[in-house]
Order: C-alpha cells, then structure tokens, then sequence
C-alpha cells in the first residue's frame, strides 16, 4: 500500500470513529509551558468543502475568507473559499454558509501559501510537483515537477512556505517532503509569464513526524522567541512541534519540541493575522479546521478599489507581508506592472477616490517614495513602521503608479491595499 493510500486508509478510520460519536478533539493536548497561555478550539468541518482536507490561508485580498484544500490528494482536488464569522473580540467563531470553488487544485496538499504577486502556491501529493495559481485563474497556470528542479532530493512534497518579513532568510521558499521529510530551501524567479521558477535549490535536514504544514509564527507570541522559530504540522506524529531556525530560517535538528500532541491529521496551516488565532486543518481526523487562541495578532491587509488601468484593462498588483504592527519590517512587492516603468510607491494617511486618467486615485500620496520596476515589472521594498503605539487600530495606504505609454491616458495605477495596523 503506498504512503497516499495508507493516508486515505486513515482518513476513513478517523471519518468512522466521528461518525460513531468518538470526537477527535478530546485527545489534542497542548504541552507545558504553552497550556498555560494558549488555548484550542474546534471549528469543525467546513460546509460545502469535500474530505479530505488539505491546506489553509487566508485569501490576498480579504482577510475574512479562508482558503482551504478539499479532495486532498486526488485528481478532483480544488481550494474553497468561505467567509468567516467572528465574535466580539474578533476570533473566529466559525464558518458563513457553504464554500465556493475557488480553484481547481489537482492534488493539493498541505502546503498552501501566496507568493509574489499573489500568486498561490500549493504542493502536489503524490505527484512531486508544486502547483500556481495565479490571481483570477481558475486551474493551474504552471505546475513544477520537482524531479527537474536542480538540488531537489526528496519523495513528493507536502508542506511549503515562505519566509516572512523579519525572520533570517526572508523571501526564500521552503519546500518540505511528506515522505521523509526532506526540508529545502530555495529561491523563486519571474519566468516572465506571470508565474516562477524555483532556483538554487538546497536540501538542508529531514524532519520526522511527516511534514504537512510550515508556519512561522507572528512576533509577540507568549513563550515564542520573535522572529526565531518554525512551526510545523507532523501528519504521521498527529503532532504540532516547534524548532529553531538558524541564519537562513530553516529548522535547527535537535532542537524539536512539542507544541501540540493527540492532533489526528494535522495538516496545513496558517495565522489568522486579525486575531493571532492559529488555524490548522485536518486530513482526516474528522475533517477539521482548529484554532489556537494566544497567538501575536498583527493587522491585515486588504485590497480595494480599481487602480488605473493599463493597456489590457487590469492594473498593477501591490501586495504587503510582515506583522502589520508598530516597529515592525514590512515588506511590500509590486507585479505585473509596465516593464522597466518609471514611477511612485505612494505612502498615504487618507483613503480617498478621486477620478484620474480613466480610473481612480486611492490615497493622498503623502509618503511618495520614486523609483523603477524591472525587466518583469516587478519592484519590492521594506520599510520600516514607526515605533509609535498611537498607531494600533489606524489604517496606512498605499498604491503605485507609473508611466506607460500603451496605457490610454499614459499612467497605469494599482489597486490599493490599506494595512490596518495592530
């Protein structure tokens, strides 16, 4: 029986004993000393979303609908969308009527994470492949078969992630087999088609307990060294385990603990930056989606508005990462511009809509910061946030425009993406 049946073998096992009224959530333990400042919840299944499940994150552009895998592993896989609901406080308290298609996902798995110009990334099981889809598509735009990949050495993947602003080795894309283990680090490439190549491939350790999710948890997390460790999803330890990274934020062996045990399917992964709830889905296991409350809330960004349009009517993508918080890195990537344009990062206090050269400026441009986009259209930036607590609970815009000659009225202009500070 292969590693993929023996998975699905287990998925029906847990399935029968939720259907018998054994409810998996009993056994999920958290360790000493994290019992004592977090806590876990059970969202339970996910309406309209078929088992089992695969991974989770939130989508680019609305903080308020998750993203989740369903049919796992096979060849009818998709992501799901469902708004969340949320209680006074702002945690999660479960799911708004039944999920939609998001996109087709053939053989999705636990790795589930948006890149560079929003583009989602997902690993596919048992293919050794990783899938992109990019922002509007509805299937795949490219699938990498890691076999082809220089320095690849593992089975097929199941965990991925990037790594976010703050951490040592920021930018790069981790990449970790089901089978094995095999943890590797490496950088991705415009391939001038709206999507990327991974490079510089390098296998750095094996980590037991089958990686499913990778999750580098937010600053400000009690019990939790900023910026200095991984988290990580163990489907075959049913296990949620924590390590060190080192200088290029991978995990440091031996220095694995665990964080949560008695975790039957655990699989992907992700922060709920509004609440610093930590989500986690279920292959199997019941088919669930669980919450850690205690986390670093950090503040969301969100898209909105409709930019300038370029020559083909779309606009310029703008995307912000990091913890939206005061004295925090932030880093912010713009795609799918004008090759080689010239033009502004316009940094604003106010949210405005003014008509202007057939669409719409989003903010007053307080804070323009000049500069050019390359070869692809591409340009990215860190900045700092002040160290100013009187910051918590306000908004900072942002969009970008440049020069295009193509464009009706000679400037095309990004949507806006506001970041609400926490």
């Amino acid at each position: 029986m292969t590693s993929r049946h023996l998975r699905l073998a287990a998925a029906s096992v847990f399935a029968s004993s939720a259907l018998l009224g054994t409810h998996a959530a009993t056994a999920q333990t958290l360790q000493p000393p994290f019992d004592s400042v977090y806590s876990v919840r059970d969202l339970g299944s996910v309406p309209g979303v078929p088992s089992p499940y695969g991974g989770i994150t939130f989508k680019y552009d609305d903080p308020d609908v998750l993203l989740i895998g369903g049919s796992a592993n096979s060849t009818t896989g998709a992501i799901y969308a469902i708004r969340v609901t949320r209680g006074s406080s702002g945690e999660i308290t479960g799911f708004q009527g039944t999920a939609t298609v998001h996109a087709q996902a053939p053989n999705n798995d636990g790795g589930l994470q948006y890149g560079p110009n929003n583009v989602l990334f997902y690993a596919r099981y048992n293919r050794t492949e990783i899938g992109q889809i990019k922002v509007g598509s509805s299937s795949p735009d490219k699938v990498i078969a890691l076999t082809s990949v220089t320095g690849w050495s593992g089975a097929s993947p199941g965990a991925l992630s990037f790594v976010p602003p703050g951490y040592p080795g920021a930018g790069q894309f981790k990449v970790c087999s089901y089978s094995g283990g095999s943890f590797h680090r490496c950088d991705v490439s415009p391939d001038g088609n709206g999507t990327f190549d991974l490079v510089n491939m390098t296998g750095v350790l094996a980590l037991p307990g089958g990686p499913e999710g990778l999750l580098y948890p937010p600053p400000g997390s009690p019990l939790i060294a900023d910026y200095q460790t991984i988290m990580i999803s163990e489907y075959s330890a049913a296990a949620i385990s924590i390590y060190d990274v080192d200088g290029q934020g991978d995990p440091v062996a031996g220095t694995r603990r665990a964080f949560m045990t008695g975790v039957g399917g655990a699989e992907g992964s992700t922060i709920d930056a509004s609440s610093g709830g930590f989500l986690f889905s279920t292959f199997g296991g019941g088919n669930r989606v669980l919450v850690v409350d205690g986390f670093g809330s950090c503040g969301t960004f969100t898209a909105y508005g409709s930019g300038i349009p370029n020559a083909q009517g779309g606009t310029p993508a703008i995307r912000g990462t990091g913890c939206a918080s005061f004295n925090r890195a932030i880093n912010f990537q713009v795609g799918n511009g004008p090759a080689n344009a010239i033009g502004a990062f316009n940094v604003g206090f106010t949210r405005i809509n003014v008509p202007l050269f057939g669409g719409f400026v989003l903010n007053t441009p307080d804070i323009p910061i000049a500069h050019g986009l390359d070869a692809n259209g591409e340009w990215t930036t860190t900045l700092n946030t002040p160290n100013d607590p009187s910051l918590v609970g306000n908004s900072i815009f942002f969009q970008a425009a440049y020069f295009d000659a193509t464009a009706p009225f000679g400037v095309t202009a990004s949507y806006g993406l506001d970041m609400l500070v926490r």
